[in-house]
C-alpha cells in the first residue's frame, strides 16, 4: 500500500497490491506519460500478463477489483484509527 496527498481517499492517489494485482486509486499517469484530462478514478492492472501496465482491467476483473478495495479500505481504516490514537 502507498498513499500520496494526504488521507483523504477521494483525492490522495493510492495504490494496492495483492500478487501480480495492483489497484491504483484517483490515477494520476499511471504510464509515465503526460497527464491526460481522461484518467480513469480506479486502474486495475495484472503486472504478470501486462508489466507495461497499458490495460486497464477493472471492467473485465469485478471480483479482484473488490477484493483490493477491501484491503485498501482496511488497509485505511488501520492508519487513521493509529493516526487518532
Amino acid at each position: 500500500h502507498w498513499q500520496l496527498g494526504g488521507y483523504d481517499d477521494t483525492t490522495a492517489q493510492w495504490v494496492v497490491r495483492k500478487g501480480p494485482w495492483k489497484l491504483i486509486g484517483n490515477v494520476n499517469e499511471p504510464r509515465g506519460k503526460k497527464k491526460s484530462l481522461k484518467l480513469p478514478k480506479l486502474y486495475l492492472v495484472n503486472l504478470e500478463e501486462d508489466i507495461a501496465e497499458e490495460h486497464n482491467l477493472v471492467g473485465s476483473n469485478q471480483d479482484k477489483l473488490n477484493e483490493l478495495l477491501r484491503l485498501h479500505k482496511n488497509w485505511l481504516s488501520s492508519v487513521r484509527s493509529e493516526m487518532n490514537k
